[in-house]
C-alpha cells in the first residue's frame, strides 16, 4: 500500500490533462460501475491500495475489494485500450485474470497476475512452504504492492511464526540479502531490525522475519512524539556506526538529479508551482557546493514513518533495502520532511511538526551521533521536501496535492532563507 493513508474518499482534484481518469479513479460511482462490469458482479466496497502516476506517461491504480481481492487498473488514452488488452491477454500466464474496460479506456489484472512481476505466485507458494509444517495452517496477505516493480507479502502460521517475502523486478535480491545479513551480523549492532532469512536471485526475492507492532506513523498519534522520536534518533545513531562495504552513495548530487525529474512532473501537474519550484531548485544547486558534509556513514536510505515499527520494546528499522553511504543529516532530514508531509496530509497545524523536525538533530547528537551542521541539515530538509515529498504527492495523485505541495515548497524556501527550520 502507499506509505501514507491518503483519504481517497475525497475525490482528488483534476491535476494534469494527460489522463482524464485522474478525475474519476477515486469517484465511488465510477469505480463501482467500471470494476463491477469488469468482474461481472456488484461491487459495494473497495479501497485504493496504491496509485502510481507518472505525469505525461502512465497512470495505474491498485484497488482492493472484499475477500482480499486485488485489481490493478492501467488507464490509457482514449482508443488505446483495445490493442493493449489483446497484447496483455496474449502475454498473460492466466489470461482469464486479464480484463478489458473499454468504457474507462483501461485494462485490468487480477492479483497475482502481473506482466512485470511474473514470480508473485511462486513467491506466495515458497513463502507458505517455509513456515507450513506438521499440518499448521498458514495465512498470507499483501503488505505493499507496486505493479511491475515490487510486492511484499506477510505469511503467518497458526503457531505464531511469521515471515515477510519481498519480490522486486530485476536482479539484486541476493546482493541485498547479503548486505542486510552483514548488518544483522555486526557484533556492535545495538539497534533492532528484522532477521534476514534467505534470498532467491532467480526469482528476485528475499525473506526476513516478520516484526509485529505499529508503524511510527500510527505510534506518533498514540504516544508523546518527542520521547518516541528521540528513541528513534538514538537507534539511528547506532545504525550510522555500522559500516557494511560497497554501499552506493547518497548525497546532494543524487538529490539534485532527482529534483530535475520532479520539476518535470510539477510542470505537467502543478504548472502554477513551477516558478517557485524551479527557484528553489536553483538555490539548492548553487548552495550544494558550500556544504561541509560529514564523513559518510551507513544510511538507512529510506527512513520514513512507515519504515520504523514500534513495539513494547521500542523502534525497529525495517525495509533496509536502500542502505547507502552518505551524510547522517540525510536520514534525519528524510524522516523530518516526512513528518511535515504526514501532518499536512492529516490537515494538522504544522507547528508541532516543525518543532519536532528542528529537534531531531539535537536528539541525534545527545544519543551519541555526530554533530549535525545546521546549514547541512536545513539544506537536506529543503531538498527532500521538493525531491521526495512533493514527488510523493504527485506520484500517488494525492487528493490534497494542490493544498500540500505549495505548503511544502514554502516551508522549504523559508528554511533555506532563514537558515533554520521555520514555519511559512
Amino acid at each position: 500500500m502507499s506509505n501514507i493513508a491518503w483519504d481517497y474518499a475525497m475525490t482528488p482534484l483534476t491535476l494534469g490533462a494527460d489522463f482524464y481518469q485522474l478525475a474519476e479513479f477515486a469517484d465511488g460511482d465510477c469505480v463501482r460501475r467500471h470494476l463491477g462490469r469488469s468482474l461481472g458482479r456488484c461491487i459495494d466496497e473497495y479501497t485504493i491500495h496504491n496509485v502510481r502516476y507518472i505525469a505525461g506517461r502512465s497512470l495505474e491504480v491498485v484497488y482492493r475489494i472484499p475477500s482480499e481481492q486485488i485489481v490493478t487498473v492501467r488507464f490509457l488514452h482514449p482508443g488505446a485500450s483495445d490493442s493493449a488488452f489483446l497484447t496483455a491477454k496474449a502475454a498473460a500466464a492466466r489470461p482469464e485474470l486479464v480484463h478489458h474496460m473499454p468504457a474507462w479506456d483501461a485494462i485490468s489484472w487480477m492479483f497475482p497476475e502481473d506482466p512485470g512481476l511474473p514470480g508473485i505466485q511462486a513467491l506466495i507458494a515458497q513463502s507458505v512452504g517455509m513456515i507450513a509444517h506438521d499440518g499448521t495452517r498458514v495465512s498470507w496477505n499483501v503488505l505493499s504492492y507496486l505493479p511491475g516493480e515490487r510486492c511484499a507479502i506477510r505469511c503467518l502460521s497458526d503457531d505464531g511464526l511469521g515471515i515477510v517475502a519481498k519480490l522486486r523486478r530485476g536482479p539484486g535480491a541476493a546482493a541485498s540479502h547479503q548486505t542486510v545479513q552483514r548488518l544483522w551480523d555486526a557484533t556492535d549492532r545495538y539497534f533492532r531490525m528484522p532477521q534476514p532469512i534467505t534470498a532467491d536471485e532467480a526469482l528476485g526475492a528475499r525473506w526476513e522475519r516478520f516484526v509485529a507492532g505499529q508503524c511510527l506513523e500510527v505510534a506518533l498519534t498514540k504516544a508523546a512524539p518527542g520521547p518516541l522520536l528521540a528513541d528513534v534518533a538514538r537507534n539511528l545513531a547506532h545504525l550510522h556506526t555500522i559500516h557494511p562495504s560497497n554501499l552506493p552513495s547518497q548525497g546532494p548530487d543524487q538529490i539534485l538529479r532527482l529534483i530535475e525529474k520532479v520539476l518535470h512532473r510539477v510542470r505537467v501537474v502543478l504548472p502554477t508551482l513551477l516558478d517557485p519550484a524551479e527557484a528553489l531548485a536553483r538555490t539548492l544547486a548553487t548552495t550544494a557546493s558550500d556544504l561541509l558534509c560529514q564523513q559518510p556513514v551507513t544510511l538507512h536510505g529510506d527512513l520514513h514513518t512507515a519504515n520504523v515499527i514500534v513495539d513494547d520494546t521500542g523502534p525497529v528499522f525495517i525495509d533496509l533495502d536502500s542502505l547507502a553511504a552518505g551524510d547522517p543529516a540525510y536520514d534525519i532530514a528524510l524522516l523530518g520532511s516526512r513528518l511535515l508531509l504526514s501532518a499536512l496530509s492529516r490537515g494538522d497545524d504544522i507547528g508541532q511538526a516543525l518543532t519536532l523536525i528542528a529537534s531531531l538533530p539535537d536528539w541525534y547528537g545527545e544519543a551519541g551521533g555526530t554533530s549535525i551542521s545546521n546549514k547541512v541539515y536545513t539544506w537536506y530538509v529543503a531538498a527532500l521536501l521538493l525531491g521526495r515529498q512533493v514527488k510523493t504527492c504527485i506520484r500517488h495523485s494525492a487528493p490534497s496535492t494542490s493544498r500540500i505541495a505549495p505548503a511544502l515548497l514554502e516551508v522549504a524556501r523559508a528554511t533555506l532563507e532563514r537558515g533554520r527550520i521555520a514555519a511559512a
